[in-house]
């Protein structure tokens, strides 16, 4: 084991050398755990047979073309805590050639605090190796704009897999348009889903089987095939983020946050529709209408703000129930505006736990459910 625990580190190659960037991980493995090390050279930097760990401290490969993860052998590349690798294109496992050792069980590793700048990833279409990318709570950053961030379709693939175990996937974008072209396999029995992050897009243009939340919290997560999510799962949209259904059939167990959903007419709510960022009201805003059932949940503040669902269509109310949150915060010289709509608002909430002195007034002509407080009939005496 050969660790680098501190300071500016340069890996030189000799003069001409340009194949090499001077980084070979032959057998045993290389920890950069502090510093800053970075290779000078072009080339390919290699890992066979090894094991690299990145953990407190930056590994810039950013003058390679390649990092070669399993150039043969078996080989993990793991980045965790304050780590980060910064490079261009990670090949997650090099073709199989006749007189080398086989490509084994060859991963990356992209665990808790641990972050990896890239343009994409990378395998060769006629390797046999076994392996993949496992999302442990790092963060993947894109480099720039491809639909081939997360691999290209390709039979050969079939012993690839993306995993997703219990810290989750996070996927920053950084203002660019990317793509996963391999389905997300779920790695736990209760695995920490995907978190879009930065702006720009990410495409899933395969199914996927994890079982965690859809967080987007930055720019557009974009659904390329239907029911590119499991029916399961939740999907929580932050404000000034946008989850685009794309016209896709999708059914989803929940939805919330306080963004925008769009090309939703292809989606179908089951349980909960929870208006409103964590901690903070707001409104879930849908641009079309779409099958809502089971609970329309709801914060509210004192001084008269509260959670809204908004859908620029047609809102028919007749499937969901009215959840209120704290009904103790309800003031009664307020108006809350619970659900509006741009098109026809029909039907009624199939209950509701309001306090029994506070009522539900359907608007039609104005398309908007609001909550009164019922102050009652003053009966004057003769």
């Amino acid at each position: 084991m050969l660790e680098i625990l501190s300071g500016t580190n340069l890996i030189t190659i000799a003069s001409g050398n340009s194949s090499s960037s001077g980084l070979l991980v032959f057998d045993g493995t290389l920890v950069v755990g502090g510093g800053y090390t970075r290779t000078t050279g072009g080339g390919y930097a290699r890992t066979m047979n090894g094991s690299l760990i990145i953990t407190n401290g930056v590994l810039d490969l950013s003058t390679t073309s390649e990092l070669l993860n399993a150039f043969y052998g078996t080989c993990k590349t793991t980045v965790n805590d304050n780590g980060v690798l910064n490079l261009n294109i990670l090949r997650i496992a090099q073709n199989r050639e006749e007189g080398r050792p086989q490509p084994g069980e060859n991963y990356i590793n992209v665990n808790t605090g641990g972050t990896i700048r890239l343009a994409r990833f990378h395998v060769d279409s006629d390797t046999y190796s076994h392996g993949g990318v496992n999302f442990n709570g790092g963060t993947l950053i894109a480099k720039y704009s491809t639909s081939n961030f997360m691999l290209v379709t390709h039979t050969n693939y079939a012993d690839i897999f993306f995993t997703v175990c219990e810290g989750g996937a996070v996927i920053d974008s950084n203002g660019f348009d990317i793509g996963g072209r391999q389905e997300l396999y779920s790695g736990a029995a209760s695995d920490g889903g995907l978190t879009k992050k930065g702006a720009g897009t990410f495409t899933l243009y395969h199914t996927n089987t994890y079982n965690g939340v859809t967080s987007v919290e930055g720019g557009t997560l974009v659904l390329d095939v239907d029911n590119t999510l499991l029916s399961e799962n939740t999907a929580l949209v932050s404000s000034n983020a946008v989850l685009d259904v794309n016209d896709r059939t999708q059914t989803l167990a929940k939805i919330g946050g306080g963004g925008t959903v769009t090309n939703n007419s292809g989606l179908t709510v089951t349980g909960t529709v929870a208006p409103g960022d964590t901690g903070s009201c707001g409104t879930l805003t849908l641009t079309e209408s779409c099958p809502l059932s089971g609970t329309l949940a709801v914060d509210v503040n004192a001084d008269g703000s509260g959670d809204r669902l908004h859908v620029q269509g047609d809102l028919d109310l007749s499937s969901l129930a009215l959840n209120v949150a704290d009904t103790d915060l309800l003031a009664k010289y307020k108006r809350y505006t619970v659900a509006s709509c741009t098109g026809t608002l029909s039907g009624c909430f199939t209950s509701d736990n309001l306090p029994s002195i506070w009522i539900v007034r359907y608007i039609p002509a104005n398309k908007e459910v609001q909550l009164l407080y019922n102050a009652g009939t003053m009966i004057l005496a003769k």
